[in-house]
C-alpha cells in the first residue's frame, strides 16, 4: 500500500495549471489556490499501475506524521501571521465527536436502533494538520513544481469575506497568499519578498528547472510530461505580475 498527500493543494479545481486565477467568486478573502497537482498524480498512477503490472516498486509513501512533527495538533500549527489573512486555521477545521445513540445502536456499522434522541456527545476526536514551513506551505507530502519554487502561501483552506459569513470556512476553496514583491512592500509580512528569492524571471525558471529534475528523480513527475510542466508552471508565474522584469 501507497499513501502520498498532495502538499498544499485544495480540494478539487484548479487541478490544471494555468494562470494565476481570480477569486472565484467575492465570497471568499483569498485567492483560490492555484497550486496544481495534476502532473503529481499522473505520475503517481503510473507508477501503482507499473507496481501491479511488472512489479515496479513506485516511491514510497509520503504523507505529514505524528512521529516526524510533521502532523501537528491545530494549534501547533505555526502558520505565519500574514497582514490582510484572518484565518485560524482551529476554527477552521472541521470537528468530529463520537455519541452515544443507545445500546441497540451499533456504531461501527453506523446500523441499529437509536434510542438516546438527541444523541449524547461521548468526546471530541483530535483533530490534527499538517505542520507547515516559514512560508506556512505543508513541509511534508509530495510537492509540486509550483511548491518546490513558490510564489506565495498555497492552502486547502479559506475563508469568508466581509458580507459572507466573514471568518468562517469558504467551503472546499483553499488559498493562494502572493508573497510580497519586494522588501518595501513587505509591510509586516514575514514571509521572503520574491525578489529576494528569485532576482530574476531566469532564476525563477532555472528554480521550476532544478524542480522538474528532482521530481522526475523521485518518480513524482513523468519525464514524457516534465517540458509541459515546466513550460505551463513558468507561464503561470510570468503571467502573475510577481517576477521580477
Amino acid at each position: 500500500m501507497r499513501l502520498y498527500h498532495l502538499a498544499s493543494t485544495q480540494h478539487g479545481g484548479y487541478s490544471a495549471v494555468g494562470a494565476v486565477p481570480p477569486a472565484a467568486t467575492a465570497v471568499c478573502q483569498q485567492l483560490p489556490n492555484a497550486n496544481s497537482y495534476t502532473y503529481n498524480l499522473r505520475a503517481i498512477l503510473v507508477a501503482l499501475e507499473n507496481w501491479v503490472v511488472h512489479g515496479t516498486t513506485p516511491p514510497d509513501s509520503r504523507y505529514p506524521q505524528i512521529s516526524t512533527g510533521t502532523l501537528v495538533h491545530a494549534s501547533e500549527v505555526k502558520f505565519p501571521v500574514i497582514p490582510g489573512v484572518s484565518a485560524q486555521l482551529g476554527v477552521l477545521l472541521n470537528t468530529r465527536s463520537d455519541y452515544f445513540r443507545g445500546p441497540q445502536f451499533d456504531d461501527a456499522k453506523e446500523s441499529g436502533i437509536a434510542t438516546v434522541e438527541p444523541p449524547r456527545r461521548v468526546a471530541d476526536y483530535t483533530m490534527l494538520a499538517p505542520q507547515v514551513d516559514a512560508d506556512g506551505n505543508d513541509i511534508d507530502g509530495v510537492r509540486s513544481l509550483s511548491l518546490m519554487a513558490p510564489l506565495g502561501t498555497y492552502t486547502g483552506w479559506n475563508t469568508r469575506a466581509a458580507g459572507f459569513g466573514q471568518g468562517d470556512a469558504c467551503d472546499l476553496t483553499g488559498s493562494f497568499i502572493p508573497f510580497p514583491k519586494t522588501s518595501a512592500s513587505a509591510a509586516g509580512d514575514p514571509r521572503k519578498p520574491v525578489a529576494s528569492r528569485y532576482p530574476t524571471t531566469a532564476a525563477y525558471d532555472s528554480a521550476v528547472q532544478a524542480a522538474a529534475n528532482t521530481l522526475v528523480s523521485q518518480g513524482f513527475l513523468l519525464q514524457s510530461d516534465m517540458a509541459n510542466a515546466v513550460s505551463q508552471v513558468q507561464a503561470q508565474a510570468h503571467n502573475s505580475g510577481l517576477l521580477p522584469p
